[in-house]
């Protein structure tokens, strides 16, 4: 069961795990790697160090440390850009564990140590159509599939024309399963589109999870990835008034012009925001409702969206002409950003899903007085 850790304890864990990835990141083959979206000691570090028990439950041998905790953890993949699928193993695995079979959960403790990569195929994290589940076979496409290409397992969530929507645990290698990777300009999103021709899906592969779980996962998904967002826009702030205390122009640091110190100011308050927000939410978020309310999960996912890219777009004012160049790695930092803000769903379309709920609440508000 994951519980709430109290502040100190959930910043002494985020403060750890910072250590961690910049010891990493200080060897210059880890740094390399990571550079390139996947460095494999990296990954056994993290592992090593229980990010992936952090909301695993105690009865399952994981933390239950609950969602403050991860959302610190995933601050730091975004401020130090840590490539990896942790979206998938710190919260799809341990949110499905419970309700899987011994098989499942042989594979899905594989990953939890750090030996298998399992990653979720979720048609609305992308806008695909997603893949069909009748009478056993699987057929269809998942779309945009963060390292499905070197994935060992996948947990598809797809449609069953009796039963809605279910979950199902696919073999990588499994006949009828193909990935095709796909170029991106994000160098720490490694994507491919996994096509299922007739995969056969044994019964004690579909999980057994309803509805409230999957509303539940994705919930707690764009919370995650939120955090993921705030930290990456954090970085990008602290990277642009560190240039703007040293960039002279005119016999002077560029900090000191009134302009530069309005653009700064902006880009500080809209991470303060970001910040805020996402630590209210992650407080709120109660790992244990039946049928949680995720509207604030789905603003504050838009809200992300929108202050990471706006910080990264301020950014790349302030640096001025070389941040167009090879020579800005901070821009790294603001491709990422891209790549997350249409991850379910931009601020577009998540402010647009926010407020078809909330005008539907009130319909029904109103045909009930």
């Amino acid at each position: 069961m994951a519980t709430a850790v109290p502040a100190e304890m959930a910043v002494e864990l985020t403060q750890a795990a910072d250590s961690l990835v910049k010891r990493e990141l200080a060897r210059p083959e880890v740094r390399t790697a990571a550079r390139e979206g996947w460095s494999a000691d990296l990954w056994a570090a993290t592992a090593a160090a229980g990010w992936f028990d952090v909301l695993a439950g105690e009865e399952h041998g994981g933390l239950g440390l609950g969602p403050v905790a991860a959302a610190g953890l995933f601050s730091v993949i975004g401020r130090q850009l840590v490539p990896g699928p942790y979206l998938d193993h710190i919260v799809m695995v341990p949110m499905i564990y419970a309700h899987a079979s011994a098989s499942v959960r042989s594979r899905l403790d594989r990953a939890r140590a750090g030996r298998a990569l399992i990653v979720l195929a979720d048609p609305i994290a992308c806008g695909s159509e997603g893949a069909l589940l009748v009478d056993g076979s699987l057929t269809g496409r998942a779309c945009l599939v963060r390292y499905g290409s070197v994935a060992d397992g996948l947990v598809v969530i797809a449609r069953d024309p009796a039963r809605g929507a279910v979950v199902a645990f696919v073999d990588a290698q499994a006949p009828g399963v193909t990935a095709a990777p796909r170029d991106s300009f994000d160098s720490a999103s490694v994507v491919a589109d996994v096509r299922f021709d007739q995969v056969a899906v044994p019964g004690d592969f579909v999980i057994p999870a309803p509805g409230a779980v999957i509303h539940r996962l994705r919930g707690v998904l764009r919370l995650m990835i939120a955090a993921e967002l705030t930290g990456l826009a954090r970085h990008l702030l602290d990277a642009s008034v560190g240039y703007a205390k040293f960039r002279e122009q005119f016999g002077r640091p560029i900090g000191s012009f009134q302009a530069v110190q309005q653009i700064l100011a902006e880009m500080a308050i809209q991470v303060l925001g970001a910040e805020a927000f996402t630590a209210d939410c992650a407080a709120q978020c109660d790992m244990d409702r039946a049928e949680p309310d995720l509207t604030d999960t789905i603003a504050l996912k838009g809200f992300a969206s929108q202050v990471a890219r706006q910080v990264g777009e301020s950014a790349l004012q302030v640096h001025g002409g070389i941040a167009f160049t090879e020579e800005f790695d901070d821009n790294r930092w603001f491709l990422h950003a891209l790549t997350l803000q249409g991850l379910y769903g931009d601020e577009a379309a998540s402010f647009d899903e926010v407020g078809r709920t909330l005008l539907a609440r009130s319909a029904v508000h109103s045909l009930g007085k």
